[in-house]
């Protein structure tokens, strides 16, 4: 990952939710595919683009953080999406 150099395979699959003006929130569920302290890497369909606050959460409740899309890269269908968590969250289990 030359972007993201000190980026760790993790595989935590995920819930992404992305809250819009028209109070309609979008969804879908992905892995995080890698990840710092701080910064997440996972594939979306959803239409997220740069700026946009996100709630990721796994299935057990333990992670449960928000985020701002930091960077994206168009492929085939679906983005290649990094977001940075707006602040620490105790059950991550990447440590900065």
């Amino acid at each position: 990952m030359a972007i993201f150099p000190d980026a760790t395979p993790v595989r935590v699959p995920v819930l992404v939710v992305a809250s819009r003006k028209e109070g309609r929130d979008l969804k879908e569920n992905t892995t995080i595919e890698f990840g710092t302290g701080r910064i997440v890497l996972f594939f979306s369909k959803l239409p997220l683009e740069l700026d946009d606050k996100i709630f990721l959460r796994n299935s057990d409740g333990s992670l449960g953080v928000e985020a701002n899309v930091v960077a994206l890269q168009y492929e085939e269908g679906h983005r290649a999406i990094a977001a940075r968590f707006l602040a620490e969250d105790k059950n991550w289990i990447i440590k900065s």
